[in-house]
């Protein structure tokens, strides 16, 4: 199972006049109420255009990989 997700949504979608697109990489905590997970702390921040929203995922799940096995050692924001 994985320890770690992304989420996160294209300015572009909702306002046609913006074009880039951002998702956050955080790592999945137990709620209080013992009932599931939910999202921490974002960790990495993954950016770019509107029309890279699938690369920004990709990025993202990559990302998430390297995050579960300890070996993600990049930057805090990373743009593609």
């Amino acid at each position: 199972m994985s320890k770690h997700s992304f989420s996160g949504k294209c300015a572009g979608m909702m306002w046609p006049s913006m074009q880039t697109c951002s998702v956050g990489v955080y790592e999945l905590v137990p709620r209080a109420s013992g009932n599931g997970e939910k999202p921490g702390k974002v960790k990495v921040r993954v950016s770019g255009n509107v029309s890279d929203f699938q690369r920004i995922c990709d990025k993202a799940a990559e990302i998430c990989k390297q995050l579960d096995a300890g070996k993600y050692s990049g930057p805090k924001t990373v743009r593609v």
